[in-house]
């Protein structure tokens, strides 16, 4: 009681702060920014971190270097590129894979027969000289008939096939000068240029 009548009777005033509500606010914008990016970075990954259909490639044949796929769609990749050599030397890597794979795999395991690699590159190796066939005779052709349209286009597709864009280009070119309005060969063009 005596310690109640000692303390002094001063009114003090009360000061209430409001919290300004700034954090809220930031950490809501600061969400939807990281949405925002993460959308970004999902559509252009390509961009930002340098992948290439080659590392794309790549990493499965790094993940797991005894199957046969990786190293078969590496191969179509270099057939693609035009690099028949390093797709040769491919298709053989799967070939071997491919027949260890097999002799080890039971009964059980094998759900359906699938062509070994060796017979995709034979059938590879037949269409470049099927193409390779009739380029000769197209060419013959048009060595007989110079003004016959139609051995032009023909060239020109099959070096589109093969991925020779320059000879394919030359061939183009020469039937737009006989025949500048042909809606294929326009076509054709314009597809080279993309």
């Amino acid at each position: 009681m005596l310690l109640s009548k000692l303390k002094p009777h001063i009114n003090f005033p009360k000061i209430t702060f409001k919290f300004p509500h700034i954090y809220r606010s930031f950490t809501a914008y600061l969400f939807w920014l990281f949405i925002i990016m993460l959308i970004i970075l999902n559509a252009f990954h390509t961009k930002f971190f340098g992948f290439t259909t080659f590392s794309q490639i790549r990493y499965p044949l790094l993940s797991a270097p005894y199957d046969p796929k990786p190293h078969l769609s590496l191969g179509d990749y270099f057939l693609d590129d035009n690099n028949p050599l390093w797709a040769q030397k491919e298709y053989e890597i799967a070939q071997e894979l491919y027949l260890a794979n097999i002799n080890q795999a039971t009964k059980k395991e094998v759900l359906g027969i699938s062509t070994p690699p060796s017979e995709s590159w034979t059938e590879i190796q037949k269409s470049q000289n099927a193409k390779n066939e009739e380029i000769i005779f197209w060419k013959e052709i048009l060595r007989n008939n110079p003004d016959y349209i139609f051995a032009y286009l023909k060239l020109a597709s099959l070096h589109m096939d093969k991925n020779e864009e320059n000879q394919s280009l030359s061939y183009l070119k020469t039937l737009l000068n006989h025949d500048p309005t042909n809606e294929i060969a326009l076509k054709l063009l314009k597809d080279i240029e993309n």
